[in-house]
């Protein structure tokens, strides 16, 4: 890993608790497990968290001190990121706005909102493997 960031190494762990805090707060409703639902709420909380961190060393190149300037699949890696992150924000905020209960509406945002944040997760995933590995280049 010399010479290249330490992001990689750190956004796992923010990827797992995502798509877990998702998929573990939708068998929750499913099955109206409120613990289920609360524990869904932290891994969501700490997930986004850990993703702004790494995103946020990604972005700055803290780690990296030999950067070469942005290809295009560390420009694509960055949008599908921050867009990515934008929606896993944007099911926490539905998600705690569900405190006082579920509407259908609600409901079908969320589930939506969390099958575009784990494509986005993938989708990130791929160009941020492609920068590693050097894929395509």
């Amino acid at each position: 890993m010399s010479g290249q960031s330490i992001s990689p190494l750190l956004i796992h762990l923010p990827i797992f608790l995502l798509v877990i805090g998702g998929a573990l707060d939708l068998y929750g409703l499913a099955r109206r497990r409120t613990a289920y639902q609360h524990t869904a709420v932290l891994l969501l909380v700490i997930g986004l968290l850990g993703g702004v961190l790494s995103a946020l060393i990604g972005f700055g190149g803290i780690g990296n001190p030999a950067t070469a300037g942005p290809s295009p699949s560390s420009s694509l890696h960055a949008i599908w990121a921050i867009a990515t992150l934008v929606v896993f924000g944007g099911l926490l905020v539905l998600r705690l706005a569900a405190r006082r209960g579920w509407s259908p509406q609600l409901k079908g945002m969320y589930i939506v909102l969390a099958i575009i944040g784990i494509i986005g997760l993938a989708i990130t995933g791929f160009y941020g493997a492609e920068l590693i590995t050097g894929f395509g280049n």
